[in-house]
C-alpha cells in the first residue's frame, strides 16, 4: 500500500494493485520536490503578510488586500514615479 498525504488534501491510497507498485518510484521521487514547494509557498505567504503589515495593510481577514491588488498598487505607483521623475528633472535644470 502506498499512502502519501500532501497538504492540499490529495491522497494516494492504493492497496493490492499493480498500479500501486508502478506509482511507488514516482511518489518517492517527487515527494521531496513537493515538500520543497510547500515550504516555499509557506515562506512566500509569511513574507507577503509581513510586507502588507509594513505598508499598514491588514494581512488577514475580510478587509485584507489581495496580493494582486497590492502589487497592482505598487506597479501604478512605480509607473507614475517613472513618468514624474523626468519632468521634475527638466524643471530643475
Amino acid at each position: 500500500m502506498i499512502g502519501l498525504h500532501w497538504s492540499w488534501r490529495f491522497v494516494i491510497s492504493l492497496a493490492d494493485c499493480s498500479v500501486a507498485h508502478s506509482l511507488q518510484p514516482f511518489v518517492t521521487q517527487v515527494t521531496p520536490s513537493v515538500e520543497a514547494l510547500q515550504h516555499m509557498g509557506s515562506k512566500v505567504n509569511e513574507e507577503l503578510r509581513d510586507l502588507l503589515q509594513f505598508f499598514g495593510e491588514k494581512p488577514e481577514g475580510s478587509e485584507s488586500m489581495k496580493p494582486e491588488e497590492f502589487f497592482g498598487l505598487v506597479m501604478s505607483f512605480s509607473s507614475a514615479l517613472q513618468v514624474r521623475l523626468p519632468l521634475d528633472f527638466k524643471l530643475s535644470s
